[in-house]
């Protein structure tokens, strides 16, 4: 579910450092060629499409690379000056693969043929609006969050372990814009903190549904606790609500754990080897054929 908000996000932030991007080749252009160059002279023998294409090139770049280093993770609990390292990183990285491309043309798409002026202001005033326009936007959102506007409401079912780290996860990741209602307990099981909100037993589902009206409903109990997932997806379907299941045996998958799908039944990968597929097997054996190799060749007197 996270991962739904997350796309949304990548999404805005994509198209603003996208267009952020073209706005500062334009200012590093009228630097350049109107401010360092007032009688115009250089200005003569400028080609306008060639720059065109350079400051798409960079706004696209720019946004892979920004991608590529996870720039639009949520960075809460992290400071704005790790955000700008980040920022400074991958503008410069954005600039050596741009230039790394242009210096296999030749003619007007050459990168002999644009000014170095021209390429490092882009990057000194992309570093500076990029930054701004991130601050402002987690500012924003972050208002626009504590002021309660296109917040989904969630519903867990449960108050177990399980439960109390999916309330924790939904909290630290704030940005996305989720907020949990409260908990639905069994008859025997108790919540593992004073904390957690209790308003309905499982039992009375429709009319905890009927009462809380959620967005969302997340069913997070263990098989200690019963099965009650029946019940609740008829009750979820008659409300018509989204339904989430956190599997009660989640502390046993691992960080590569995954959902497949085998002719439409969805299967479990817990424990995933990867050192077992056919491809990482072939690249473990010539790895151990060249160490072998190299070692035989360079350190002889270890064998003798």
């Amino acid at each position: 579910m996270l991962k739904e908000r997350s796309q949304t996000f990548k999404l805005i932030f994509t198209i603003l450092d996208f267009s952020n991007a073209l706005f500062s080749g334009i200012l590093a252009f009228v630097f350049r060629f109107y401010f360092l160059d007032e009688n115009g002279t250089d200005r003569r023998y400028v080609d306008i499409e060639s720059y065109i294409f350079l400051f798409l090139l960079l706004a696209f770049f720019q946004v892979i690379v920004f991608i590529a280093i996870d720039l639009y993770h949520p960075r809460r609990g992290l400071s704005f000056i790790d955000e700008f390292l980040t920022i400074i990183s991958g503008v410069f990285l954005n600039l050596v693969l741009v230039l790394a491309v242009l210096f296999f043309f030749r003619g007007d798409l050459g990168s002999e043929r644009f000014s170095r002026y021209v390429v490092l202001a882009f990057a000194m005033i992309n570093i500076l609006t990029s930054s701004i326009l991130h601050y402002i936007a987690r500012i924003v959102l972050r208002i626009l969050r504590k002021k309660g506007y296109n917040l989904r409401s969630v519903l867990v079912v449960g108050v177990s372990e399980t439960s109390k780290r999916f309330n924790d996860a939904v909290i630290k990741h704030g940005i996305y814009g989720y907020k949990i209602l409260g908990f639905v307990q069994t008859k025997s099981a108790k919540p593992v903190s004073k904390e957690m909100k209790v308003v309905g037993k499982i039992e009375k589902i429709s009319h905890v549904l009927e009462k809380e009206r959620p967005d969302l409903v997340v069913y997070t109990l263990e098989p200690s606790e019963g099965d009650y997932l029946k019940e609740v997806l008829d009750a979820c379907d008659h409300e018509g609500i989204d339904l989430k299941i956190v599997p009660g045996f989640q502390e046993f998958i691992k960080a590569r754990g995954r959902v497949e799908e085998m002719e439409g039944l969805p299967v479990i990968s817990i424990r995933n080897i990867p050192i077992r597929l056919g491809y990482n097997k072939f690249v473990k054996r010539i790895f151990d054929l060249t160490f072998s190799i190299l070692f035989i060749l360079f350190f002889p007197h270890f064998i003798y």
